[in-house]
């Protein structure tokens, strides 16, 4: 009955309309994966409609629907807010709502509260329980679930892709053990798309150690850096947000690149076989190759270590997750660490591994900027530049310079050509699987 109101109320004036339709580039109005509201300015104005429907003062508070002020007073929880319906997976029962503060109200504005205001826990809801927008009939149409940090997140990955893919969120929190086993249940692959920012990146980090235990694979969407799904399609538009999870490789890799770039020889190994035994096992055979070419181990102390390694995630997958989510504050200072790098510093070693002279020149500094540019909007950097010295060698005289112009080249036709999407799950990883950095947009195998 709420839920009807508040979308009654969605289309007879307020903000909340214009808002949404401006955020996601169309009227949301009644769709029916969305299903917006608008919970109007005042103090009892649901309140009141719903006594009049004969609704009692304990349902109300029950339901999480309003609260008592210290005067004893009954009040509504969402007021002057653009709602949406928290509903179950299964059943599409609505059991809450999420409301987004008006965009004028600043922080610091009397009765302001939070930007996000979710129902509080209730016989219904608790927010550790549940995630948000898993949409019953998509799902099981065969969409693809798409994890992502807020609400507006979630419906702009449903509306960019029309269904293709329904995105899902915790409300307000990390995800949890409980949401992580909800998301495994929805069946199939997990695509992160996670803000591309450091809180993004490790909560990419804690959704995949609490998804593949269940034995689900994740992918990682690359985003530009600094922007959620949300800002995507509201500046670039439904095709530059599909694209982005078009491109989606799978998440191993990026924590494969972080152990390998951050940490010594001897942890770098037994850190990156953990990572590598939770992944596609038709990719251990060349990735335990790479492994041992990029820390100048043999192949064989390399899959010793990744047999140990998959021994231990079959064993109990769920003890090796537990402690990994564990060394998640040193994974996070060695990322901070990182980015405090200067630009030349940080990309040094990919230069060295692609050509040892171009460090040395002088327009090193400048093939650097260019690198972390490109990486920045979401490519594989390394792939590309190896790609283009494979093609043609760079016997210039001026190799870095050289180098920076062909990857100012060859960086419009990567991004405008996102790679294939095919079948409700992933394809086995029979091409060339490299260990790549954040942010790139390799795709072996993302579902559709």
């Amino acid at each position: 009955m709420a839920l009807d109101y508040y979308e009654q109320q969605l289309t007879a004036g307020g903000w909340a309309r214009d808002y949404l339709a401006d955020r996601f580039g169309q009227d949301v109005a009644g769709h029916p994966h969305v299903r917006p509201g608008y919970a109007p300015a005042g103090w009892t104005r649901l309140v009141n409609h719903l006594h009049a429907q004969g609704v009692t003062d304990t349902e109300l508070q029950t339901s999480g629907l309003a609260s008592t002020t210290k005067d004893g007073r009954l009040i509504d929880r969402f007021r002057d807010r653009a709602v949406f319906p928290i509903t179950d997976h299964t059943s599409g029962q609505v059991l809450g709502f999420i409301g987004r503060r008006n965009p004028s109200v600043n922080d610091d504005a009397p009765h302001a509260g939070p930007k996000y205001l979710n129902t509080p826990t209730t016989p219904l809801f608790s927010k550790g329980n549940q995630l948000y927008g898993a949409d019953a009939s998509l799902l099981a149409a065969g969409a693809t679930p798409v994890l992502v940090e807020g609400p507006m997140d979630a419906h702009a990955i449903t509306l960019a892709t029309r269904g293709m893919y329904v995105g899902v969120a915790p409300l307000g929190t990390a995800l949890t053990g409980d949401q992580a086993t909800q998301l495994a249940q929805l069946g199939g692959p997990v695509i992160v798309a996670t803000d591309a920012d450091l809180a993004g990146r490790m909560a990419a980090e804690r959704a995949h150690w609490l998804v593949s235990q269940h034995n689900i694979p994740t992918f990682a969407a690359p985003l530009p850096q600094g922007t959620d799904p949300a800002d995507l399609l509201h500046n670039q538009g439904a095709d530059a947000l599909t694209s982005a999870i078009l491109g989606s490789c799978p998440l191993s890799e990026l924590l494969l690149q972080e152990r390998l770039t951050n940490l010594s020889i001897d942890e770098a190994l037994k850190a990156a076989a953990r990572v590598l035994a939770t992944a596609d096992p038709s990719s251990w055979d060349r990735t335990c190759t790479e492994i041992a070419d990029r820390l100048g181990t043999t192949d064989q102390t390399t899959r010793r270590a990744l047999h140990q390694a998959v021994r231990a995630w079959h064993d109990d997958p769920h003890a090796v997750a537990t402690q990994q989510l564990d060394n998640a504050r040193e994974v996070r200072a060695r990322i901070e660490a990182t980015a405090r790098q200067a630009t030349e510093e940080r990309w040094a070693p990919a230069g060295d591994r692609l050509d040892a002279r171009l460090t040395t020149q002088e327009d090193w500094p400048a093939l650097a900027r260019t690198m972390q540019h490109l990486h920045d909007e979401g490519h594989d950097v390394e792939a590309l530049a190896r790609a283009s010295i494979t093609d043609e060698p760079l016997v210039s005289s001026r190799p870095a310079q050289a180098l920076r112009y062909r990857l100012a080249v060859i960086a419009p036709t990567a991004q405008a050509t996102p790679h294939a999407v095919t079948g409700n799950k992933p394809k086995s990883h029979d091409e060339d699987h490299r260990i790549i950095a954040p942010g790139h947009d390799r795709s072996e195998g993302v579902p559709r």
